[in-house]
């Protein structure tokens, strides 16, 4: 969802990321919605919002729905199922097996498919995974379902994004933003809806279950509604990945690290520390992706400015500064400066008001972090954009594997408040990391 490459209809090479992202983002779903996708190039060409068009944002905005309501309930979870915070944390860990299964397998099934009948299917898969995810409390059960989840859900917005860039063109990277705004506001609802069924004595099972019953009426809307055909892609550029590409992947896993330990365990370090209840604890996490969403929505149009769009595509993936002089590795010191004065205020404050602005600010601080790590990963492979989105992609999804689980480990034997220290440790290691590369990056002409 990141229009890095050198002209607006290269886009659909680097969407996928934002798939794994999104179990990602982040992001997944949204991670690099407006932070980078559509900024700068609005006008590039008319954005017909035909039913097609409107199907794919509610298709997409169904995951990001699931994935932000999901990742304050491992918590809950663990406590119903009577197991651990480290093997609770498995279930991120299987939710971004699903992602890394989706990105090997679904250029694959598109092609046997098609997109209509692909999303339709994922869709479905989605809702069943969030039905037995929230519906069999039996530890087997739970985890092969979060691996369903991931793997439909991450197939969703994948394939979403390659069919809105081909059904709309120049105005594709639009239509991408769009669909990531309303998902990310979906995410925002997902943890205040899980939160408020908690509070209500309802139980944080039926905020899942509302996801089952959107993919039927998404599945139902499908029936006669026809997604853009494939598009064949090139062949990927032989040769080993340059010697700078390693160090931009590696910031990029660490910040993915960084975005999913918050989303995943802040709701648990509120509840013991800042003495929230369960249910507000878990509404708390809603703070995190709301300040994501305004992060990307605000420090999109500030990083990207209002420059031409086919002009600043070329600038990015040259890796040349983005507008007003800031380039991308000193934005991303300044994301994670702001990320660690939230992580201060969560970890100090014992005062809940203050914990939950503390969360806000952490989404501040991260929601650009994913978008402006896909500018430098692109910009180091050198001209091999597949390629190095592939590699973004599977470094994604180790960091959603690994990280969770690891902070789930530690927490289990010196408690989750002095886990939550690993969070400035990886802030640190992926600032000295991006400070690094800017010593020894050649000065631009």
């Amino acid at each position: 969802m990141s229009s890095t490459t050198a002209s607006v209809p290269e886009v659909p090479e680097v969407a996928g990321v934002a798939g794994v992202a999104g179990v990602a983002g982040v992001a997944g779903v949204g991670v690099a919605g407006v932070g980078v996708a559509g900024v700068g190039v609005a006008g590039v060409g008319a954005l017909v919002r035909d039913r097609a068009t409107w199907l794919a944002y509610l298709q997409m905005a169904a995951y990001g729905y699931f994935l932000y309501s999901f990742t304050p309930t491992i918590p809950l979870l663990g406590r119903d199922e009577g197991i651990s915070q480290a093997v609770a944390a498995l279930h991120g860990t299987a939710l971004a097996a699903g992602a890394v299964l989706a990105g090997l397998f679904g250029p694959l099934l598109v092609r046997r498919l098609g997109r209509s009948r692909l999303l339709t299917v994922s869709v479905l898969g989605l809702g069943v995974g969030a039905l037995g995810y929230a519906s069999v409390p039996q530890l087997a059960i739970t985890l092969t379902a979060a691996v369903l989840a991931g793997t439909c859900g991450s197939m969703v917005v994948n394939t979403t994004s390659t069919a809105l860039s081909a059904r709309h063109g120049a105005a594709g990277p639009n239509a991408l933003s769009e669909a990531n705004a309303l998902a990310a506001g979906m995410g925002v609802a997902g943890p205040a809806v899980v939160g408020g069924c908690v509070a209500l004595g309802l139980g944080w099972r039926l905020g899942l279950w509302l996801v089952a019953g959107l993919a039927g009426l998404l599945a139902l809307a499908a029936r006669n509604t026809t997604t853009s055909g494939s598009q064949p892609e090139p062949a990927p550029a032989a040769g080993a990945m340059p010697r700078g590409f390693w160090p931009a992947w590696t910031v990029l896993v660490l910040c993915v690290a960084i975005e999913f330990v918050t989303t995943i365990w802040s709701s648990q370090l509120v509840r013991e520390h800042a003495g929230l209840s369960t249910g507000a604890a878990t509404a708390a996490v809603t703070a995190v992706i709301a300040g994501m969403t305004l992060g990307r929505a605000a420090g999109g149009r500030m990083t990207l400015g209002r420059a031409e769009g086919g002009r600043l595509a070329r600038g990015r993936a040259a890796g040349g500064h983005l507008a007003r002089g800031r380039s991308p590795e000193a934005l991303l010191i300044a994301t994670m400066l702001v990320a660690l004065g939230g992580f201060a205020m969560v970890w100090v404050s014992t005062v809940p008001a203050v914990a939950v602005a503390g969360l806000f600010v952490v989404g501040l601080g991260i929601s650009l972090q994913f978008p402006l790590n896909v500018v430098r990963l692109i910009a180091a492979s050198a001209g091999r954009a597949d390629r190095a989105v592939a590699r973004g992609s599977l470094g994604a999804g180790l960091a959603i594997a690994v990280a969770p689980f690891g902070l789930g480990t530690l927490a289990d034997r010196v408690g989750v408040h002095t886990a939550f220290l690993v969070m400035p440790g990886l802030l640190a290691a992926a600032g000295a990391m991006v400070l690094s590369s800017r010593r020894s990056a050649p000065a631009p002409r």
